[in-house]
């Protein structure tokens, strides 16, 4: 004989029910479990991936990325970095990073069409 399933306890109040054009509510004491952010490098032309996965979303993080791609790519090419409007991407130590490594550059207008596309 199997009990019916127990609600979840450790919440005042469970999810709000989704509807049509409104996104589910959480109570003021929801903890996301598990996320994380991921910061991704593709080279098109072998299709390889440079990946990894942080904790946290901050410009330290993104530092410690672009030090790791940097690290990867060979000097003599140069790499274009398509970004969206985090404001992660827009912090003075990236752009001094930038400005230290001019063959590392971000593609203004790719990171323009990417932010419409997506809405981000």
């Amino acid at each position: 004989m199997q009990s019916p399933p127990q609600p979840d306890t450790r919440r005042t109040a469970p999810c709000l029910p989704l509807l049509p054009t409104t996104p589910t509510r959480m109570t003021h004491d929801y903890v996301r479990h598990g996320t994380t952010s991921l910061f991704a490098a593709l080279d098109p032309a072998s299709g390889s991936v440079i990946a990894q996965p942080y904790r946290r979303h901050r410009h330290q993080e993104f530092l410690r990325f672009l030090t790791l791609i940097d690290a990867a790519v060979p000097k003599d090419l140069d790499l274009h970095l398509v970004l969206d409007n985090h404001a992660t991407h827009k912090t003075p130590e990236i752009h001094k990073w930038l400005l230290r490594h001019p063959h590392r550059r971000v593609s203004k207008e790719e990171s323009r069409e990417h932010s419409e596309e997506h809405g981000a």
